[in-house]
């Protein structure tokens, strides 16, 4: 247990694609200079992709559903849910619960 929670920190330290340097980024987020990416994904495009393998999103409604995701801190994940550009869900999920999910295979978010 004790070197899974070790493994889970190096993981979160590292899981930033900057190529700042740690105290760097620490010294731009004192000073309010980070960019929070979002990534925008249809419905379709995570299907396709394998992300999403199932759903209750009727077959006619998935062309106008639209996920963008971001990381507003380290270790954690956004996801707004979209119809036809109107907010539909905010979910905000832990990048440890998904490791965990992921070890228990646990494969289902609802």
């Amino acid at each position: 247990l004790r070197q899974y929670e070790e493994y889970l920190v190096n993981v979160r330290q590292n899981c930033s694609t900057s190529v700042t340097s740690p105290e760097t980024r620490k010294n731009n987020l004192l000073k309010g200079k980070t960019k929070n990416v979002t990534a925008k994904f249809s419905h379709t495009q995570l299907e396709k992709d394998g992300v999403i393998i199932s759903s209750d999103v009727p077959d006619d409604k998935k062309v106008g559903v639209s996920f963008k995701i971001s990381s507003p801190a380290s270790g954690q994940f956004q996801v707004d849910v979209s119809y036809k550009h109107k907010a539909i869900a905010t979910i905000t999920l832990q990048f440890d619960e998904l490791l965990e999910r992921q070890h228990n295979n646990n494969t289902v978010l609802e």
